[in-house]
């Protein structure tokens, strides 16, 4: 291996510790009240350290947000390697998502729920194209469920925000723990289950 190669190597591997570090503080602790100097306290590194990697704290959300869209946008790779199109596949998406929610709850969080650093995104990626492929590859399932006419929605944008507005709903709900209130039944499957009677409902709307 090269020197330059090491050197690459080792400049990801202190990255992604830096972005792990930062991910349990801005989950544990908020936005607000994750410094630089705690994220180099966790990691029991120089304050000075970080500003060789990461200009300030928003530089570090926002390569955060972006690791977690991956991570996101791969969950969906069935739809570059499956046969399934339209309702099928809008289906199985809005499973994939649900699943995602649930496991990967702090990243979730950070992709959707946090608000504070949303002003970042507007000087590093005004259109927040780090979330848009996720979303236009909904769009492009749902103008498949359109020609085939198994959902009765007719506009592609009104339906991607509509139903992606009502899944986020579920998830957030869970995500954020105000499900208190519904006994009976084990909130992750309660989820899928109103997944389910929605999906079914599309073919109404």
């Amino acid at each position: 291996m090269s020197v330059s190669v090491r050197r690459l190597r080792q400049i990801e591997e202190m990255k992604k510790t830096i972005l792990d570090a930062a991910g349990t503080l801005f989950y544990k602790n908020g936005y607000e009240e994750t410094t630089l100097r705690k994220i180099a306290g966790l990691i029991d590194y120089n304050p000075a350290t970080i500003y060789n990697y990461y200009k300030n704290k928003e530089e570090i959300f926002f390569a955060l947000q972006g690791r977690a869209f991956q991570k996101f946008y791969e969950e969906f790779d069935f739809y570059r390697t499956t046969k399934l199109k339209g309702k099928k596949c809008l289906r199985k998406m809005g499973e994939a998502y649900i699943e995602f929610g649930i496991k990967h709850k702090e990243d979730y969080e950070l992709m959707f729920i946090m608000r504070e650093p949303m002003n970042v995104a507007e000087v590093i990626d005004p259109k927040w194209k780090v979330g848009a492929k996720n979303y236009e590859l909904l769009k492009i399932v749902i103008a498949q469920c359109i020609e085939e006419n198994s959902i009765r929605i007719k506009d592609v944008n009104i339906g991607a925000f509509m139903i992606w507005s009502a899944v986020h709903g579920m998830v957030s709900l869970y995500i954020m723990d105000r499900m208190k209130m519904i006994e009976g039944i084990e909130h992750a499957e309660l989820l899928e289950i109103a997944f389910q009677q929605f999906d079914e409902l599309l073919n109404r709307i």
